[in-house]
């Protein structure tokens, strides 16, 4: 998964700009969402592409509405 010119890492820091609202929220991501198409529900649609660990817990957000803050958790070396 990537944003931006960014791959994806799980643990990266990630802001979700909520359009709506003129919100940000932040969380931790998780890994990609996988969905499959419903057979019942010919209008099913899945926008959010990404599971993030936020302060409500684990959510999905859509990448394209985020940017990584920070992705250097360091390797814990000296």
């Amino acid at each position: 998964m990537k944003i931006g010119d960014r791959i994806l890492k799980p643990g990266d820091l990630i802001k979700f700009r909520d359009y709506i609202y003129e919100t940000d929220h932040y969380g931790l991501y998780i890994g990609p969402v996988y969905k499959t198409h419903p057979k019942d529900d010919p209008s099913f649609l899945p926008w959010s592409d990404i599971h993030v660990w936020s302060s409500k817990g684990e959510e999905e957000w859509i990448s394209w509405q985020c940017e990584v803050v920070n992705d250097d958790r360091g390797s814990g070396a000296s």
